[in-house]
């Protein structure tokens, strides 16, 4: 019995030290949430626009409601006016007539067979297609001078299709759709305007605004429950990383805000300091990563550099700490470019006229 218990003191004692010899590393991501920079900033930085929607008369006789179409058409982060006089550009979003093809029936049959293969009967089923076409471009202008023209939704070349459900008589299938035709062509038209409309924000807040923007990211961690350092690595970076994930456009973190998370990770690599066991190497490889990254988050791009090197040195992942001082750089010659210092502010707030 005594041998026994010794022998398991001892698997015991070996599978510890076997686990502080290694340690597994864990990746938990996350969604960044801050303000992307115009791709095509104009002057003046942040700036006020009108807008203007022109549609022909069944289109906007069709709209469940006209201010909602109006609202959806935006460039975020930038300033809307009512008054034209009084903007700095001005936005137009042309539409054209939907154009609808004469309805065609369509017909599907299913073959019925016996057990052995034979053809007994045939069920028909019968819908009702037609197919339309639709485009709209939008323009930004300031004064008289175009600054931007493109399309918001271009399918002139190519059809678009709706399609009933199917009926089994084609009686039924033709009288149906007399009965839901209007109901049919009045939502498309919505919806194409809708849709042109959401596709021109996307594309006037990406190249002049200031659009809010979400990204994958990732801290470090590890799994190994038997090694030490385990419960106080996860606890602090699942504190980072609820901390990080508070973030939104237009509020970000200070470095007070996670001192301690920020305290701890730079301290984690001074307390595993054995140049050839794996288990330091991940250590010190988690610390270096998640203060380089922490930085970066912080929009202080300057002082990523510092431990991205630390990070290439330890000879865990090089690419890590190289991709980390690429991403800084990028990002500090677009605080430049635009000369804001940060990915997270209130626009309305952040510029004075």
């Amino acid at each position: 019995m005594k041998q026994t218990l010794k022998l398991f003191l001892l698997l015991m004692v070996a599978a510890s030290l076997n686990a502080q010899k290694n340690v597994n590393i864990d990746s938990h991501r996350f969604r960044l949430t801050y303000r992307s920079f115009p791709a095509k900033p104009q002057t003046p930085k942040f700036f006020y626009y009108s807008k203007q929607i022109n549609m022909p008369g069944d289109t906007q006789a069709s709209l469940s409601n006209i201010d909602d179409l109006y609202e959806a058409l935006q460039i975020e982060g930038q300033r809307y006016v009512t008054d034209g006089k009084d903007a700095d550009f001005s936005v137009t979003l042309d539409m054209s007539p939907v154009s609808f093809s004469a309805p065609e029936v369509n017909e599907r049959v299913v073959e019925i067979k016996d057990k052995d293969g034979k053809i007994t009967g045939r069920n028909y089923y019968y819908s009702v297609i037609v197919t339309y076409s639709f485009d709209a471009k939008v323009q930004l202008k300031q004064g008289d001078k175009t600054v931007s023209t493109q399309f918001a939704f271009n399918r002139l070349s190519s059809n678009l299709k709706y399609q009933t459900k199917e009926y089994s008589t084609l009686k039924d299938a033709n009288n149906n759709w007399k009965l839901q035709r209007d109901d049919v062509y009045d939502k498309i038209r919505n919806d194409l305007a809708f849709e042109a409309a959401k596709n021109a924000t996307a594309a006037l807040s990406r190249q002049f605004g200031f659009a809010k923007s979400t990204s994958s990211e990732m801290i470090k961690t590890i799994n190994e429950k038997k090694h030490p350092e385990n419960e106080k690595l996860r606890e602090m970076a699942d504190n980072l990383k609820a901390k990080l994930e508070s973030m939104g456009p237009d509020n970000g973190l200070t470095e007070a805000d996670v001192e301690e998370e920020l305290n701890y990770f730079k301290e984690l690599p001074n307390r595993y300091t054995d140049p050839k066991l794996k288990a330091d190497v991940k250590l010190r490889y988690v610390g270096y990563y998640n203060v380089a990254k922490i930085y970066f988050y912080l929009d202080q791009p300057e002082k990523v550099a510092e431990y991205a090197d630390l990070l290439f040195a330890n000879d865990h992942d090089k690419n890590d700490g190289k991709k980390m001082k690429e991403e800084a750089a990028k990002l500090i010659e677009s605080f430049n470019a635009m000369d804001i210092r940060t990915r997270h502010f209130d626009t309305g707030n952040y510029f004075v006229d």
